[in-house]
């Protein structure tokens, strides 16, 4: 993290905040952090994926002006879609080729990136990779919005 602590051993109050923030964030959104694996979505443009038992979170930073995210399908079955932090309902739909995950803009919050978690019918660990295309985010994109801003 770049922190360390100066001659007398005391911490820059700045990095202090920094790590507070941090610290509260992890507390929040813990739960897509540790204990999971990457994947099952390599990390593309619209941000990155994690997956522990029936799970995948996805961390979205770059989300397309509609609030609509296209992914390649996985070989499973869609129980569930929520906002991790807030457990606001998500619409996520498997298409032909694609599974659709649609964030309403009231609920793009929470922080660097929105994450969004994926109750899977199946393990998420046994499946295998998927690449993500390019096009998965048209070149409009919207960064989600602060929860609070100041």
């Amino acid at each position: 993290l770049g922190v360390g602590p100066r001659e007398d051993g005391s911490i820059d109050p700045d990095d202090a905040s920094a790590l507070r923030e941090i610290g509260h964030w992890l507390k929040e959104n813990g739960e897509a952090v540790y204990g999971t694996r990457g994947g099952p979505w390599k990390p593309g443009a619209w941000g990155v994926s994690t997956r522990k038992q029936d799970k995948v979170y996805l961390f979205v930073r770059n989300l397309p002006a509609d609030g609509k995210l296209s992914l390649p399908l996985l070989p499973a079955g869609l129980k569930g879609a929520r906002m991790l932090t807030s457990g606001a309902p998500v619409v996520a739909v498997a298409g032909t080729g694609e599974w659709t995950v649609s964030i309403l803009r009231g609920r793009r919050s929470l922080g660097p990136a929105a994450i969004v978690e994926l109750t899977l019918d199946r393990p998420a660990l046994a499946i295998p990779a998927v690449a993500t295309p390019a096009a998965a985010v048209p070149a409009k994109e919207e960064k989600p919005e602060e929860a609070n801003p100041k």
